[in-house]
């Protein structure tokens, strides 16, 4: 499955639109996050050095002024440009994980520098400057509009959020206990 996934790019990945679709929809670090691990695993260099470029693209891709702007669903992104809304909170949580598992692999602390900047999209770094963690209830909102916070509050946007606070919390725990 990794190689039929990675397959996919063979026309691409060198490409200034490496993508293997005309458009980047949702969840769309986890295909670069799926190669790393597979090409760490299968100890496949080619297949991780497609995954790491494919997330440095994306990087470049969602990060404006240092700030995590995912791809937003009102459009998507194609080599015309990105929408930037509306954001959701499963796009972070991709990008962290892709990010940690990059980190982990290259020893590159650039790639935990974006992960805990996705991280902060969270609590208010982000487009609208605003948290879409709701700090009373513990939950996580649905996402940022161009007119601000979705304020529903879906299983999917909290677990997002839960799920990205852990992966965060283990990686500096790690982080300090080598440091220590």
């Amino acid at each position: 499955l990794s190689h039929k996934l990675c397959s996919f790019f063979d026309d691409t990945i060198e490409n200034e639109w490496p993508w293997f679709e005309p458009k980047v929809s949702y969840g769309n670090s986890r295909i670069p996050h799926a190669m790393i691990f597979a090409g760490m695993l299968l100890q496949e260099h080619e297949m991780t050095r497609r995954g790491l470029k494919l997330l440095d693209w994306l990087i470049g891709q969602q990060f404006i002024n240092d700030i995590f702007s995912p791809v937003g669903n009102a459009g998507w992104l194609t080599p015309e440009g990105k929408a930037r809304f509306d954001q959701q909170p499963l796009e972070a949580h991709g990008m962290i994980e892709a990010c940690l598992r990059a980190e982990k692999f290259t020893k590159d602390g650039r790639y935990a520098d974006y992960a805990l900047k996705a991280f902060h999209w969270f609590t208010g770094e982000n487009d609208c400057s605003l948290p879409v963690y709701d700090f009373a209830t513990g939950g996580c909102r649905d996402g940022l509009q161009l007119d601000g916070v979705n304020l529903n509050q879906g299983a999917e946007s909290t677990l997002s959020w839960l799920i990205s606070l852990l992966d965060i919390s283990f990686y500096l725990r790690d982080k300090n206990t080598l440091l220590a």
